[in-house]
C-alpha cells in the first residue's frame, strides 16, 4: 500500500484547487492481489471504465468495505431506472462539485465522460451555467433545481 498524490483520472481540476494528496493507504491496480484485485476486476467489467477511480482505491485497505461500496455504486449509478446513467452522473458530478469533494468529483466526472459528457458539459456543471451547452431539456434543469434546493437539503442532514 502507498500514499501519494491523488491521480485525477477525469482530467478535471476545480478552479483554484491544487493537487489532492491522500494520507489514506491505497492499493494501486498494479499492486492489487486477492480480494482487492477481484473487486477491481469486477468494477472494470461492470462499470464500463478501464481503470479503477481513486475514490474506490481509498477503500482498498478493507476489501470487504471495498466490495460493499462497489456494489452500492452498481445498484445506484450503473443500473437503469427513471433516470439514465448520464443524468445520474451529471447529478453526482454537480453535487460532488458543490461538496468540494475531489475524490467523488473526479470519479463521477470520469464516468460522465464515458456517457458522452465533454469538457463543455463538465465545466458547465462546475459553474452551474448550462445555458451554452447542448443537452436535453430535463438535464438543463439540473443546476437550477440543485442550486436552489441543495443548501436546504444539506442542512437538513
Amino acid at each position: 500500500m502507498s500514499t501519494s498524490e491523488y491521480v485525477i483520472a477525469s482530467g478535471l481540476r476545480q478552479p483554484g484547487k491544487g493537487p489532492v494528496r491522500t494520507n489514506l493507504p491505497i492499493v494501486e491496480e498494479a499492486e492489487a492481489a486477492g480480494e482487492v484485485d477481484s473487486a477491481y476486476e469486477y468494477f472494470r467489467e461492470h462499470s464500463g471504465r478501464s481503470t479503477v477511480p481513486g475514490i474506490l482505491k481509498c477503500f482498498s485497505s478493507s476489501p470487504e468495505m471495498l466490495k460493499i461500496i462497489i456494489q452500492l455504486g452498481s445498484t445506484l449509478v450503473f443500473s437503469e431506472g427513471v433516470l439514465g446513467r448520464r443524468m445520474k452522473e451529471m447529478i453526482a458530478t454537480y453535487v460532488s462539485s458543490l461538496n468540494e469533494c475531489p475524490y467523488c468529483l473526479d470519479s463521477h466526472a470520469a464516468s460522465l465522460r464515458t456517457q458522452g459528457g465533454d469538457e463543455a458539459l463538465l465545466n458547465a456543471l462546475l459553474t452551474s451555467d448550462l445555458g451554452d451547452v447542448s443537452i436535453s431539456t430535463p438535464e438543463g434543469h439540473l443546476p437550477g433545481v440543485s442550486s436552489e434546493s441543495y443548501p436546504r437539503i444539506a442542512q437538513s442532514g
